[in-house]
């Protein structure tokens, strides 16, 4: 059997009101060459049979099942094991990719041998798919090197990467990287060549308010732990990163409440009215 060029990999636990949309827009997409890994985390909810169902009927769909639930980053790592892609490409089971997300990103890396990380726009949705504004990020390895100890320069589930340069990493770190298991990657892979952000808006990215809410503390400390490594290196050293992780940190002495509605304000983009894009 011929290995795919994309590994997609996808997590799932309780989304199975999600889960058909964010398949479908992989099986769906323009870019053919691919399989989708889909790795249940011991969802109760018929998550883990409509994914079974799935991979009966598509051949590239690869389903496994956690039999206790062991989190998204032990997800993460075992898809990341039976990948068999050049290239790794995230996408979270409530989320939805655009339909030429793969071929534009597939097209960057054939283009630019030097980049080992590609990600790009999101356009913010709800529950109900109702769009609630769009997120931009650095384009440029340039800007990306600057700004990657400010902040997450790549939405996770637009990110593709080389594969071997993931593997070579480590993956997705371990239990203690989690809600950041991603930034943790990132830094890492970014050490092996230069990232990218296409001008495109690649996903739709689905924002659940409740879960946001309860978890900004526990990511903002977490996210301060991924900097500290890092920080008073002189390839990313400056006093604007180190301000903004003063800032970080006594946000962890503050209400929580008061945490999230700062950081409300300055997540996205809002649309324009009577404008959806895309």
């Amino acid at each position: 059997m011929n290995s795919p060029t994309v590994s997609v990999i996808m997590p799932c636990f309780n989304s199975v009101e999600y889960l058909p949309q964010a398949i479908e827009s992989i099986l769906c997409q323009a870019f053919r060459d691919f399989e989708l890994i889909i790795v249940d985390d011991a969802s109760t909810d018929g998550s883990s049979e409509f994914a079974l169902a799935a991979s009966r009927v598509d051949p590239r769909v690869r389903y496994y099942r956690n039999r206790v639930n062991k989190g998204v980053i032990y997800s993460r790592n075992f898809a990341l094991l039976k990948a068999r892609g050049r290239f790794i490409a995230l996408q979270d089971s409530d989320d939805v990719s655009f339909p030429k997300r793969l071929e534009l990103q597939v097209k960057t890396f054939n283009r630019f041998p030097d980049v080992v990380i590609c990600g790009g726009n999101t356009q913010i949705i709800d529950g109900e798919d109702n769009v609630l504004g769009f997120r931009s990020y650095p384009r440029s390895a340039e800007k990306i090197e600057k700004s990657l100890l400010l902040a997450n320069p790549f939405a996770a589930s637009a990110v593709m990467v080389r594969r071997e340069v993931l593997v070579a990493v480590g993956g997705f770190g371990s239990s203690g990287e989690s809600t950041v298991e991603d930034y943790w990657a990132w830094i890492r892979v970014l050490q092996n060549g230069n990232g990218k952000n296409l001008n495109s808006h690649l996903i739709k990215y689905r924002e659940h308010s409740s879960v946001v809410r309860d978890s900004v503390r526990r990511k903002l400390w977490n996210t301060i732990r991924c900097k500290l490594p890092w920080i008073f290196t002189r390839k990313y050293f400056s006093f604007l990163g180190l301000l903004i992780v003063f800032v970080e940190l006594s946000f962890m002495f503050v209400p929580q409440s008061l945490v999230y509605r700062v950081f409300s304000l300055v997540k996205y983009k809002k649309p324009l009215r009577g404008l959806m894009g895309c």
